[in-house]
């Protein structure tokens, strides 16, 4: 006769199967379990797809006049962003706009290409 086994313990037995294939299939996760303090993962390439800067003595911004945020009223230069980034391996950035004065939008667009070509 043929044992015979409860939903559960199918249940329980299959789910143990399927998380030692996964992590026999992905190394990375076993990384996280690694006590071994030596070893280091390589860190994951980040494109910041959302990047502001400017700088106040070229670039005029309306929405920081007349009470803007004060946190804000000051040049985000490429400088500040390294170090607001620095260790978290960015390694290209895509630029957005800042809302300049609309007299202003193309010595925006020079500025960014100045910002690319450094």
């Amino acid at each position: 006769m043929l044992p015979t086994h409860s939903r559960r313990d199918f249940l329980r037995t299959g789910s143990a199967v399927l998380a030692g294939v996964a992590l026999h299939q992905t190394p990375g996760l076993l990384m996280a379990a690694d006590t071994n303090k030596d070893t280091k993962p390589t860190p994951i390439p980040i494109v910041d797809t959302h990047q502001h800067l400017w700088d106040l003595e070229k670039l005029q911004l309306p929405w920081l006049e007349n009470g803007g945020p004060k946190e804000l009223n000051r040049n985000y230069l490429m400088a500040d962003y390294l170090k607001a980034t620095a260790g978290q391996n960015v390694v290209k950035t895509v630029y957005m706009e800042v809302n300049v004065a609309p007299s202003q939008q193309e010595k925006e667009a020079e500025y960014v290409l100045d910002l690319c070509q450094q």
